[in-house]
């Protein structure tokens, strides 16, 4: 879903790529960090993709 509306936008594939990169770190992070709240909040943002 957040890939389609970043495409549509006409973003680079580099830009979309870095993106979901960073995404994903963060959401790595969150887990080994065992943020209970965080972890809702990831799993959650782990369903767009």
């Amino acid at each position: 879903m957040f890939q389609s509306i970043w495409q549509e936008k006409r973003s680079s594939k580099v830009t979309i790529d870095n993106i979901h990169r960073i995404l994903n770190s963060f959401l790595a992070w969150l887990k080994d960090e065992n943020l209970e709240i965080m972890q809702i909040i990831a799993v959650n943002l782990e369903l767009w993709y």
